[in-house]
Protein backbone atom coordinates (compact mmCIF):
# COMPACT_ATOMS: atom_id res chain seq x y z
CA UNK A 1 0.00 0.00 0.00
CA UNK A 2 2.84 2.34 0.87
CA UNK A 3 4.53 1.71 -2.50
CA UNK A 4 1.26 2.21 -4.41
CA UNK A 5 0.55 5.43 -2.54
CA UNK A 6 4.05 6.78 -3.25
CA UNK A 7 4.17 5.77 -6.92
CA UNK A 8 0.52 6.16 -7.97
CA UNK A 9 -0.83 8.66 -5.47
CA UNK A 10 -3.25 8.45 -2.56
CA UNK A 11 -6.38 8.76 -4.72
CA UNK A 12 -5.36 6.45 -7.55
CA UNK A 13 -8.07 3.77 -8.04
CA UNK A 14 -5.57 0.94 -7.54
CA UNK A 15 -4.27 2.44 -4.30
CA UNK A 16 -7.80 2.93 -3.04
CA UNK A 17 -8.74 -0.64 -3.95
CA UNK A 18 -5.67 -1.98 -2.14
CA UNK A 19 -6.62 -0.05 0.96
CA UNK A 20 -10.22 -1.26 0.82
CA UNK A 21 -8.98 -4.84 0.42
CA UNK A 22 -6.68 -4.28 3.39
CA UNK A 23 -9.59 -3.04 5.51
CA UNK A 24 -11.65 -6.07 4.48
CA UNK A 25 -8.76 -8.39 5.40
CA UNK A 26 -8.61 -6.75 8.82
CA UNK A 27 -12.36 -7.34 9.18
CA UNK A 28 -11.94 -11.04 8.41
CA UNK A 29 -9.21 -11.18 11.06
CA UNK A 30 -11.65 -9.54 13.50
CA UNK A 31 -9.39 -6.53 13.90
CA UNK A 32 -12.43 -4.30 13.81
CA UNK A 33 -10.95 -1.13 15.25
CA UNK A 34 -7.97 -1.21 12.88
CA UNK A 35 -10.29 -1.89 9.95
CA UNK A 36 -12.57 0.97 10.98
CA UNK A 37 -9.61 3.33 11.33
CA UNK A 38 -8.56 2.42 7.78
CA UNK A 39 -12.07 3.10 6.45
CA UNK A 40 -12.15 6.39 8.36
CA UNK A 41 -9.06 7.54 6.46
CA UNK A 42 -10.21 5.97 3.22
CA UNK A 43 -13.76 7.33 2.97
CA UNK A 44 -12.90 10.98 2.18
CA UNK A 45 -10.34 9.87 -0.41
CA UNK A 46 -12.81 7.54 -2.15
CA UNK A 47 -15.52 10.21 -2.11
CA UNK A 48 -13.07 12.77 -3.51
CA UNK A 49 -11.96 10.44 -6.30
CA UNK A 50 -15.31 8.95 -7.34
CA UNK A 51 -18.04 11.12 -5.85
CA UNK A 52 -20.38 10.38 -2.93
CA UNK A 53 -22.79 8.29 -5.05
CA UNK A 54 -20.25 5.87 -6.52
CA UNK A 55 -20.64 2.10 -5.90
CA UNK A 56 -17.21 1.99 -4.23
CA UNK A 57 -18.40 4.54 -1.70
CA UNK A 58 -21.51 2.41 -1.11
CA UNK A 59 -19.35 -0.70 -0.57
CA UNK A 60 -17.14 1.20 1.84
CA UNK A 61 -20.13 2.54 3.77
CA UNK A 62 -21.54 -0.99 4.00
CA UNK A 63 -18.27 -2.21 5.47
CA UNK A 64 -18.30 0.66 7.93
CA UNK A 65 -21.81 -0.24 9.10
CA UNK A 66 -20.66 -3.81 9.74
CA UNK A 67 -17.58 -2.58 11.60
CA UNK A 68 -19.51 -0.13 13.72
CA UNK A 69 -21.95 -2.90 14.70
CA UNK A 70 -19.00 -5.13 15.63
CA UNK A 71 -17.56 -2.34 17.75
CA UNK A 72 -20.90 -1.85 19.54
CA UNK A 73 -21.26 1.66 18.15
CA UNK A 74 -24.89 1.17 17.15
CA UNK A 75 -25.93 4.80 16.86
CA UNK A 76 -23.12 5.46 14.39
CA UNK A 77 -23.95 2.24 12.52
CA UNK A 78 -27.54 3.41 12.20
CA UNK A 79 -26.46 6.84 10.93
CA UNK A 80 -24.07 5.31 8.35
CA UNK A 81 -26.72 2.76 7.33
CA UNK A 82 -29.32 5.49 6.88
CA UNK A 83 -26.85 7.47 4.77
CA UNK A 84 -26.14 4.46 2.57
CA UNK A 85 -29.85 3.61 2.28
CA UNK A 86 -30.76 7.18 1.29
CA UNK A 87 -27.98 7.35 -1.28
CA UNK A 88 -28.79 3.92 -2.73
CA UNK A 89 -32.49 4.76 -2.89
CA UNK A 90 -31.76 8.08 -4.62
CA UNK A 91 -29.26 6.64 -7.11
CA UNK A 92 -30.71 3.18 -7.81
CA UNK A 93 -34.30 3.47 -6.58
CA UNK A 94 -36.03 2.40 -3.38
CA UNK A 95 -36.65 -1.09 -4.81
CA UNK A 96 -32.99 -1.72 -5.67
CA UNK A 97 -31.21 -4.65 -4.09
CA UNK A 98 -28.61 -2.46 -2.35
CA UNK A 99 -31.16 0.00 -0.96
CA UNK A 100 -33.41 -2.74 0.39
CA UNK A 101 -30.56 -4.77 1.85
CA UNK A 102 -29.16 -1.74 3.67
CA UNK A 103 -32.62 -0.69 4.89
CA UNK A 104 -33.15 -4.16 6.35
CA UNK A 105 -29.65 -4.24 7.89
CA UNK A 106 -30.11 -0.82 9.47
CA UNK A 107 -33.54 -1.83 10.78
CA UNK A 108 -31.93 -4.87 12.38
CA UNK A 109 -29.35 -2.64 14.09
CA UNK A 110 -32.19 -0.49 15.40
CA UNK A 111 -33.82 -3.60 16.84
CA UNK A 112 -30.52 -4.65 18.43
CA UNK A 113 -30.21 -1.16 19.88
CA UNK A 114 -33.66 -1.45 21.47
CA UNK A 115 -35.46 0.75 18.92
CA UNK A 116 -37.71 -2.19 18.04
CA UNK A 117 -40.78 -0.22 16.96
CA UNK A 118 -38.82 1.82 14.42
CA UNK A 119 -36.70 -1.13 13.34
CA UNK A 120 -39.70 -3.39 12.88
CA UNK A 121 -41.53 -0.73 10.86
CA UNK A 122 -38.51 -0.21 8.60
CA UNK A 123 -37.85 -3.92 8.04
CA UNK A 124 -41.54 -4.54 7.27
CA UNK A 125 -41.38 -1.75 4.67
CA UNK A 126 -38.21 -3.20 3.15
CA UNK A 127 -39.76 -6.67 3.07
CA UNK A 128 -42.97 -5.41 1.43
CA UNK A 129 -40.98 -3.59 -1.26
CA UNK A 130 -38.79 -6.68 -1.81
CA UNK A 131 -41.92 -8.82 -2.27
CA UNK A 132 -43.20 -6.40 -4.92
CA UNK A 133 -39.81 -6.01 -6.62
CA UNK A 134 -38.41 -9.55 -6.43
CA UNK A 135 -41.42 -11.68 -5.56
CA UNK A 136 -42.10 -13.59 -2.34
CA UNK A 137 -39.54 -16.24 -3.26
CA UNK A 138 -36.79 -13.86 -4.37
CA UNK A 139 -33.42 -14.33 -2.73
CA UNK A 140 -33.43 -10.86 -1.16
CA UNK A 141 -37.00 -11.28 0.04
CA UNK A 142 -36.10 -14.61 1.62
CA UNK A 143 -32.98 -13.12 3.20
CA UNK A 144 -34.87 -10.22 4.74
CA UNK A 145 -37.56 -12.60 5.97
CA UNK A 146 -35.09 -15.07 7.53
CA UNK A 147 -32.79 -12.38 8.89
CA UNK A 148 -33.79 -8.89 9.89
CA UNK A 149 -37.56 -9.41 9.94
CA UNK A 150 -37.41 -12.50 12.13
CA UNK A 151 -34.74 -11.01 14.39
CA UNK A 152 -36.75 -7.81 14.88
CA UNK A 153 -39.90 -9.81 15.63
CA UNK A 154 -37.97 -11.78 18.25
CA UNK A 155 -36.58 -8.55 19.71
CA UNK A 156 -40.19 -7.29 19.92
CA UNK A 157 -41.16 -10.58 21.59
CA UNK A 158 -43.59 -11.33 18.77
CA UNK A 159 -42.70 -15.02 18.85
CA UNK A 160 -45.81 -16.47 17.13
CA UNK A 161 -45.37 -14.07 14.21
CA UNK A 162 -41.65 -14.85 14.03
CA UNK A 163 -42.56 -18.55 13.79
CA UNK A 164 -45.00 -17.83 10.95
CA UNK A 165 -42.44 -15.72 9.10
CA UNK A 166 -39.79 -18.41 9.45
CA UNK A 167 -42.24 -21.04 8.21
CA UNK A 168 -42.38 -19.12 4.93
CA UNK A 169 -38.60 -19.23 4.43
CA UNK A 170 -37.18 -21.52 1.78
CA UNK A 171 -34.07 -22.91 3.49
CA UNK A 172 -32.70 -24.17 0.18
CA UNK A 173 -32.60 -20.58 -1.17
CA UNK A 174 -30.65 -19.41 1.86
CA UNK A 175 -28.08 -22.17 1.65
CA UNK A 176 -26.94 -21.22 -1.85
Amino acid sequence: IKTATQSLGATDPLTLQLRLSHAQALMVQRKHQLAFDETEELLPLVEKRFGADHPRVMRLLGARVDLLKSLGRYDQAIAEGDRMWQTSARVYGTASYDALAMRADTAFVRCERGQTAIGLREVRQAHAIAVRAFGPDGDLTQGIRAGALTDCLIAARAYPEADRVLAGVDADKLSR
